[in-house]
């Protein structure tokens, strides 16, 4: 894949419906692991980063936390974005807001300290 890839992804995200926006995730987050599987590409920052958000998202609607993992702060910002848009939707509980801070952000704070 190239390095347009999360620019796709936000251009794509931010024109579904937040009723849809789940569900284009996990498609997305599927294509992205049916491609590492078969091996049709290598994992790069931009694949690691929308899987983490995916598996950040399923995990957010059944209510468990996933293992925190480093991620650039322009992607941080938009799945930050998108995340509020799903909790005004209501297609997530207002706690994974508080998911969010602990594991995405806390992981980007902790790639600051030595």
């Amino acid at each position: 894949m190239d390095s347009c890839l999360f620019e796709r992804f936000i251009a794509m995200i931010d024109t579904v419906p937040a009723k849809g926006v789940l569900r284009a995730v996990e498609l997305e987050g599927q294509m992205l692991q049916n491609g590492l599987a078969l091996k049709r590409t290598v994992p790069h920052e931009d694949e690691r980063s929308i899987l983490a958000f995916y598996n950040f998202l399923k995990s957010a609607a059944d209510g468990i936390c996933v293992a925190p993992i480093p991620l650039p702060i322009e992607h941080i910002v938009f799945y930050k974005k998108t995340l509020e848009r799903l909790i005004e939707a209501e297609q997530l509980p207002y706690e994974a807001k508080e998911q969010f801070h602990e594991t995405i952000l806390s992981s980007f704070v902790k790639s600051f300290v030595p």
